[in-house]
Order: structure tokens, then sequence, then C-alpha cells
């Protein structure tokens, strides 16, 4: 028990913070807002839903067929997000689109989803561009397909994200455009990366999938030199850690900080004493929303254990501290906010958030 106390405290001291000193970060969703098995990923109407959801950029993964079309896939191959156009069955056989021409591909081919509506062909490159401009959102582009910048450049100007860890390929989307650039740049020292985004110049930054490696230190070092730090799609509870830390950006395949929203329903509790394995519901909301998401500030004393829509678990201990959860998207449910104290443990306030989408 002593080594549960012990590890919960550490992860509350990056997790708890009265009032962050960072702005809030911009929220990025990954491959597009993309929902169960109903919204495909990297789909235009992942694109549509990032917008309504209020997410201000989708990432999206940029790759050439055989003949050099441009296509929206993350896979090697289209079995995981794909089904045969015929009959809407799986398919059996490997299909690894750069050894296959477009046209095969879109001709045989659709996205998978359950609702007939979203069944698509193979997105290009193109469409996609063109669903960004139509509902405003900036297109992150994880590519080295330099090609792939000059389009953008060609459609929305400086408007979109270079993102890779080909570090020429980014100096050549610097060549020819002033928009963002992030860098993944491995296990490199803070010191040799700022040395290498100071002559890549202009907007820039880094973006990770190593939580080991995005410290406070690490992070507080590059903020600290004007350039922005991305976290990408960390695991619970590392993800908030990382926010909490002063990420600037926040690649995530389930949170957001809704821009320009207005929630349905706020729910302030105070004052509420826990005993050793007692819970509470904080959301205050039972109906169930087709899209949503909830969003949570909670001020505690002892040890608690937090559970977000039954599945999203956060250990934290703390002696009057806020913390902040960030807001959580869910579908075709109602939202749920569970505190149980590990240990005698008091909620001196929380305030949820519930938006519908």
């Amino acid at each position: 028990m002593k080594r549960l106390l012990i590890i919960l405290a550490a992860l509350a001291a990056a997790f708890a913070c009265s009032a962050p000193a960072h702005k809030v970060p911009m929220s990025v969703a990954h491959r597009g807002a993309h929902v169960d098995s109903l919204i495909p990923e990297n789909s235009p109407a992942a694109v549509a839903m990032a917008a309504r959801m209020g997410y201000t950029a989708i990432e999206c993964d940029v790759h050439y067929t055989r003949d050099s079309v441009l296509v929206i896939m993350h896979d090697k191959s289209i079995n995981r997000t794909m089904r045969n156009k015929d009959g809407y069955t799986k398919i059996e056989e490997p299909v690894r689109y750069p050894e296959h021409d477009f046209q095969e591909l879109r001709d045989n081919y659709v996205l998978a989803s359950t609702d007939p509506e979203f069944r698509k062909p193979i997105p290009t490159f193109e469409e996609h561009l063109a669903a960004c401009k139509e509902y405003g959102i900036i297109p992150m582009l994880h590519t080295n397909e330099t090609k792939a910048y000059e389009m953008a450049k060609e459609v929305l100007g400086d408007g979109f994200i270079a993102f890779d860890e080909d570090y020429e390929a980014l100096k050549y989307a610097r060549s020819i455009s002033d928009c963002l650039i992030l860098w993944d740049p491995g296990r490199r020292p803070a010191d040799e990366v700022i040395a290498k985004l100071d002559s890549l110049g202009g907007r820039c930054g880094v973006s990770s999938m190593k939580a080991d490696l995005l410290t406070k230190e690490y992070i507080g070092a590059i903020t600290a030199a004007g350039y922005e730090v991305q976290s990408s799609i960390f695991p619970t509870p590392k993800e908030l850690q990382c926010i909490a830390d002063g990420a600037t950006i926040f690649l995530s395949d389930f949170g957001l900080f809704p821009q320009g929203k207005t929630p349905v329903k706020k729910n302030t509790r105070k004052n509420i004493s826990l005993a050793d394995g007692e819970s509470v519901e904080l959301s205050g909301f039972a109906d169930c929303l087709e899209f949503g998401c909830v969003d949570l500030a909670l001020t505690f004393k002892g040890t608690v254990e937090l559970t977000v829509c039954g599945e999203r678990v956060y250990p934290l201990q703390g002696e009057g501290e806020t913390f902040r959860l960030g807001g959580w998207r869910f579908h075709n449910a109602a939202p749920s906010l569970s505190v149980k104290a590990v240990g005698d443990a008091e909620i001196v306030r929380s305030d949820a958030v519930i938006y519908s989408f």
C-alpha cells in the first residue's frame, strides 16, 4: 500500500496544478475525429466531425499509390480500414496500396463503416485538402512527400502543418512556406533540438510519442526558446502529465479542448467526504448523447481514482490542488466521471462540463 501511495503521489505531482502557467494546448484530432466503427479515420467525414467537435487541426497520413497518386491512409495496406466494395465483405488477401494503381483501389474498395453513408472510396490528398478548407480545419501532414507540401501550399497558403522525422523534407517545406513545422527529433537532447529548430527558422517545434522524453524540463527548455511541443497520442494517464508539464499542442485519439462550443450542462459539487472505497459520480448528466465530450476541474484532498466514461483511469493524490482533465469525447453514451477514494478523501470542489456536438 505504501508503494502504491508513492506512485500515486508521483503522478499527482505531475498532474495537479492550481492554474496552468501555459495556455490551453491546441487540440489536434489524430487521423481526424474518427468515431468508433462509424466515422472512418483519415476520411473527409472525420475532418467534418473534427470541426463539429471544436478541434483546431487534424493529423493525416499522406502516401503515394503505385501510379503516383497521393492518398490518405495510415497503414501500408488497406485491409484494416477498408472493405470490398461489392458485398461490403472483409478483404482477405493483403492489399498494399503502394503496389496498386489508384483507379483499381478506387473502383474495388470502400472505407469501413457501420453506416453506408460513410463507405466512401479511398480519399485522395486533394479531397482531404478540400475538406479541410471547407470546414476551416488545419491539416497536419504526417509525411515527407514534398509534393504534398506543394499541394497544401497551393490550396491553403501557409495554413497547414508539416510534420515528420525527416528533417531534410521539413527544410523543403520551410523553403516554400511559412507554415508551422513539427519535427520528431528521436531522442536528441534539448540543446541539439533547439539548434536544429533555430536553423529551420520560422514557426516550428517538436513532436514526440516518447512520454519519457517529454519531461517537464525538456518541454520547458524548448518552449522557453520560443518553440512548440506536441505530445503525440500518449497513453492514459501520461497524456495529462505532458499537458500539465507545458505541452502546447495535444494530438489525441480521444481528447480535446473544445474551442467556441457552448456546454449543455455544468455541474458543480462541493465538500464531499469519502471513506476508503466510497465513490461519487460528478458529471450530473444522465442523458445519452450521440456525440459529446466531458471536461472536469477537480479540487481534492487525499488519494482518489478518477474513471472517465468507464474507460480511462487516473490515479491522483493531492492536498487541495486542482486537477484539470480536459475534454474526453464519447459516442452514444451518457458521460460519467466517477471518483473513488483510496483511503479517506475529500472533494473540495468539482466542476464538470458536458458538451454535445
